[in-house]
């Protein structure tokens, strides 16, 4: 039907799906965020490989390529999948161009292949097909390949615009790959800081990774001493041999100056060293670094400039991209935390190592004063004065003792001891600072009830840990004196006296707020992305929507820690079900086989979708508290909820439902984060519901099509079948009258191939020349008023010979009426036309023959039952010797005429057997010999040992004429030879005479039916005109030939074959 669509316009709608659904995808991915480096500029030089075993496809896709004013290509072609799998083992193209048909392997195969050999699933492959398959499309798209063109419909702009969608495809799969590695340096460089206090390990990691990350040839970190020198602490190079580690570098150019801008945080990007301004003595310091493009980053410890970090390009000048930049900034950062704490590690190890000697040397002072306390007791009176030594030096103990204590008491960390009942007794400035209580505030307090601390285990088990191993260490939440929690990495350490027993507990508290801050920050974003992640990725992988909203609501409730996520869809009077839902095993199931409706709502069908209809969402933090009615109030509580947020849905511009999730345990504060996080989740089901409302039309159209595509192959099939297969010739010509079309039995017939017909001129290639212009005309009639429709005429075959067609001929128009040509049936006549020109000549020669004698008869009878010859004895026996011989011709005639129609139609039953020739021809020769010895004619016959398989007595019939036929035209007392001679696989038969020759004109026709060399012969010498056709036939039935050899007025030689005996 006219309204139906065309296979192709069926690819191309799916074309314009997917570039939708790309574009599509493409917003709703769009946010705020730094890009990779740009690998496709203005104008590109890429590498093409390009596979397509037709050398015309391969030379018009270089052309198309050529044209290209945005690209270079660098083209490298085979003609077959082996050779081209050969060479992707050492190179990487950047677009693959692949024939779906090829020689020793299909599309798909070859994209396997180069999946396996490659490692990856996704390549930037172009299918070339030349068949209208869908399912080919959709098995190559869901295998991996990137796009697919149909050959017929490519041109220079779908090519281009296919390599760009590509491009545009693999620069999003980079930017993605980017970030991740972004995100994995970041939380990597984090975690070696949390995991380590070693700054090296630290900083050797986090030079490794960016070098990684960058591709360059080397990243180090510079630090400053007092006087700007630089100390290269850490690197990461490609090539050991250039490795400046360890080095001192002294730079001239490098001063207060030179430092200042990167105190404020000046970042330094220089893609060429000779091109930017750059001083000409740092220029040298940079060449003996071998150092062409460099990005540098300062490190800031505090308020003060600590060092650089460094990426250095060597090879070649490169631009660095905002993103890099803005990786090496966050790195810094990490990099400056990790220093600080690597810092206050060391001036706390520091301060221990102090404390410790302190303590060492208060216990070795009591212990000696302990002792002499003892040896001078008894001498009392005598140790006056050592006492007042004693004393003294106890005193500079404490003092020694209190200087201590007040180098803790200035340390920025904050230093607390308590006593075995949690009683503060010591609380430094570091504690002030950090808790906002003073000393006075703090001494006398319990410890953990004055901070509100949140322990990780329970505080029995912390203690028991501490007194068996003397010292703990973990992560803490104290709460300030504003009442504001912090985050510390606390240690603590058990004190002893001098007999060994724990008297005290000294408590370092390290405020890790902001590093958990930007952990969790971290966290929480690498969650969000996550989550749109893997619904992007389910939208990707299925077109299966109920799938998708299952894959969603789960992510969401496991990301944002919900009791309940769901999927609601209205119906067109805007009442509507819960689609799919994921929810904890203790609420109540929305969606569940069987479950009965526990909530009915009229809200949204009376108001015809409400404020959703303007795109609006609805977020309740506490639904006690959101001033809402009371029937809404008690709907919800049906639903356990006791605080939610529902986004709108839409298909295209209609309402198409709502995605809701459910806090039932507690109110819950939604975070801005998490309500624009569910709106890009909602406008994500967008995309998902309108593809699969796409696909699902697209696989209705589609299988529309096919049962048509089938019901019209099949059409095709029967009647491509009955053109092939029919005994009947079918030619097709175009308006112009070239040949577009013939069928098996034309080109059998003919002996013509199809490409010797095919886009020929009809009347030049098959018609006689002299039928060529009344043929052509009775076409053009044909054409313009449909007449001639049925015809004959003669064709010649390729090897000249005429045949005689009758035509049926039928005009071919387009579907909306145009005449674009013909299609003839033909039916070869020729045969018919030989029988019928046969039987005219059969039907005029039988009625001579009847018609003669009976004449003869009808007198001679007449002549005797009129009495004339009543008196006349011997004029009446000769009346009836006319009518004898008439009536014994025309039963001759009828039984020849009777032998040869047995013959030809093979009811004459041949009873073949082993005979000998010498014995055939004898007993003709006997049954024969009185009409030669009659006629004055010799016999003569050459004795032979040749056999034969044939029939007796229709040889014996087939000798018998010939013989006859010689002895009539041979002159008196002449000779007439018979002879059988053995060849190679037969038996060659003669009888040669001496009489007067046939002429070569009439060589063939004499075996014809009724005919003789002379019309008078058959009144002279006798005969009916069928005796040498029905030798041809009895000869013929045999398999084999008879033919005749002549020379006017010398005689005829008859010649015929047998097959020899059959061997056993």
């Amino acid at each position: 039907m006219t309204g139906d669509k065309t296979k192709d316009e069926l690819i191309a709608e799916l074309e314009l799906l997917r570039g939708e659904v790309a574009a599509l995808k493409q917003t709703g991915r769009s946010r705020p965020q730094t890009h990779l480096p740009q690998t496709t500029p203005a104008t590109t030089n890429l590498t093409i490989l390009l596979v397509d075993d037709s050398e015309v496809d391969r030379v018009t896709y270089r052309r198309f390529l050529m044209e290209d004013r945005d690209r270079t290509y660098q083209i490298v072609e085979f003609d077959n999948g082996e050779d081209a799998l050969e060479w992707c083992q050492q190179n990487s193209p950047d677009i693959f161009l692949l024939d779906y048909l090829l020689p020793d392997m299909d599309g798909l195969e070859l994209l396997q292949q180069l999946q396996q050999q490659t490692g990856r699933n996704t390549l930037p492959v172009i299918m070339f097909t030349g068949q209208v398959n869908i399912q080919i499309a959709v098995d190559l798209l869901k295998s991996g390949a990137q796009d697919y063109l149909e050959k017929s419909q490519i041109n220079p702009q779908s090519l281009h615009r296919s390599i760009s969608y590509i491009l545009r495809h693999n620069q999003l799969i980079r930017e993605r790959e980017w970030q991740q590695q972004q995100q994995q340096l970041l939380a990597k460089t984090g975690l070696s800081i949390r995991e380590s206090l070693k700054l090296d390990d630290i900083l050797n990691t986090t030079v490794r990774e960016v070098r990684n990350i960058l591709q360059c040839d080397r990243v180090v970190i510079f630090k400053f001493s007092p006087d700007w020198g630089v100390t290269v602490l850490v690197e990461s190079v490609v090539d050991e041999s250039k490795a400046i580690l360890p080095s001192h570098i002294y730079d001239p150019c490098i001063g207060k100056d030179y430092i200042e801008p990167f105190k404020k945080g000046l970042i330094t990007a220089k893609s060429d060293i000779y091109n930017s301004d750059i001083s000409p003595c740092h220029i040298e310091i940079l060449e003996s670094l071998q150092v062409r493009a460099n990005l540098v980053v300062p490190i800031v410890k505090g308020d003060e400039l600590w060092g650089l970090l460094i990426a250095h390009h060597c090879t070649a000048p490169r631009e660095w991209q905002s993103s890099e930049i803005e990786l090496l900034r966050q790195v810094v950062i990490q990099a400056g935390i990790a220093i600080q704490q690597a810092d206050l590690f060391e001036q706390l190890q520091g301060e221990l190592r102090e404390r410790k000697q302190a303590q060492m040397a208060i216990k070795q002072l009591n212990s000696e004063l302990e002792q002499r306390v003892i040896e001078r007791t008894a001498e009392l009176t005598e140790v006056n004065d050592r006492l007042l030594v004693a004393l003294l030096e106890k005193e500079q103990a404490y003092q020694l003792v209190n200087e201590q204590a007040q180098l803790l008491d200035l340390a920025r960390d904050s230093i607390i001891t308590w006593d075995l009942n949690s009683v503060i007794t010591f609380w430094n400035h570091g504690a002030e600072w950090m808790y906002g209580w003073t000393k006075a505030e703090a001494f006398g307090q319990e410890a953990h009830t004055f901070l509100k601390t949140q322990f990780p285990q329970p505080l029995a088990e912390i203690k028991a840990q501490l007194l068996e191993k003397c010292y703990w260490e973990g992560e803490l939440i104290h709460f300030t004196k504003n009442d504001r929690a912090i985050t510390v990495s606390s240690r603590w350490v058990v004190q002893k006296d001098d007999a060994g027993i724990p008297i005290k507990i000294l408590e370092i508290n390290n405020d890790i707020s902001d590093r958990k801050q930007a952990e969790a920050a971290l966290l929480q974003k690498s969650r969000q992305e996550k989550l749109l992640w893997s619904v992007t990725q389910a939208i990707r992988q299925s077109l299966d929507l109920n799938a998708i909203l299952n894959t969603t609501v789960t992510e969401v409730r496991q990301t944002l820690q919900v009791d309940r996520a769901a999927v609601y869809r209205f119906n067109l009077d805007f009442s509507g079900d819960f689609l799919v839902e994921s929810v904890g095993e203790d609420w109540v199931k929305l969606v569940e086989s069987g479950a009965g409706k526990v909530w009915e709502d009229t809200y949204l069908q009376e108001t015809q979708g409400g404020r959703f209809l303007n795109k609006e969402s609805f977020v309740i933090n506490d639904i006690y508290r959101a001033g809402l009615q009371t029937c809404h109030v008690e709907l919800l509580e049906q639903f356990q909820a006791k605080s939610y947020a529902v986004f709108p849905i839409f298909s295209g511009e209609n309402l198409w439902g709502l995605l809701a999730i459910y806090q039932n345990a507690t109110p819950r504060n939604w975070q801005s984060w998490e309500i624009e996080l569910l709106e890009q989740i909602a406008s994500q089901l967008a995309i998902a519901i309108q593809q699969s409302e796409l696909y699902e039309k697209l696989q209705i159209e589609l299988q529309e099509r096919k049962q048509a595509a089938a019901t019209i192959l099949e059409a095709e099939r029967r009647w491509r079948s009955l053109l092939d297969n029919v005994q009947l010739i079918v030619v097709g010509l175009d308006k112009s009258g070239n040949v577009n079309y013939v069928n098996p039995f034309f080109l059998k017939l003919t002996g013509f191939t199809h490409p010797e017909c095919l886009d020929n001129s009809w009347c030049k290639l098959i018609l006689p020349r002299d039928n060529q212009q009344s043929i052509q005309t009775a076409g053009s009639e044909i054409l313009t008023h449909n007449t001639q429709r049925h015809c004959r005429n003669y064709i010649l075959t390729k090897s000249g010979e005429e045949r005689f067609i009758a035509w049926n001929n039928t005009l071919l128009k387009d579907s909306v009426g145009n005449i674009i040509g013909t299609i003839s049936i033909g039916e070869d006549i020729t045969e018919r036309q030989k029988m019928e020109i046969i039987k005219d000549e059969f039907i005029g020669i039988v009625s001579h023959e009847l018609r003669t004698p009976l004449t003869a008869m009808q007198l001679s009878l007449g002549l005797l039952k009129s009495g004339i010859y009543d008196q006349k004895p011997e004029k009446s026996r000769r009346m009836i010797e006319i009518a004898l011989l008439d009536t014994n011709r025309l039963v001759h005639l009828v039984n020849d005429i009777l032998d040869l129609e047995r013959i030809d139609s093979g009811r004459a039953v041949l009873e073949k057997t082993v005979c000998k020739a010498a014995d055939l021809i004898q007993q003709t020769i006997d049954g024969i010999q009185a009409i030669a010895t009659q006629e004055q004619i010799t016999l003569n016959f050459t004795p032979t040992d040749a056999e034969v398989w044939a029939a007796q007595d229709n040889i014996i019939q087939t000798l018998t004429n010939l013989l006859s036929n010689a002895i009539k035209f041979s002159p008196a007392h002449s000779t007439i030879h018979v002879s059988a001679e053995i060849q190679t696989d037969f038996v060659l038969f003669q009888v040669r005479d001496r009489g007067r020759g046939i002429p070569a004109n009439k060589l063939e026709l004499i075996f014809g039916r009724f005919q003789q060399v002379d019309a008078s012969d058959s009144r002279e010498k006798g005969g009916t005109g069928l005796g040498l056709s029905i030798c041809q036939s009895i000869i013929e039935r045999h398999g084999g030939k008879i033919w005749v050899e002549s020379i006017l007025g010398e005689g005829s030689t008859f010649f015929f074959t047998l097959p020899l005996p059959r061997i056993e």
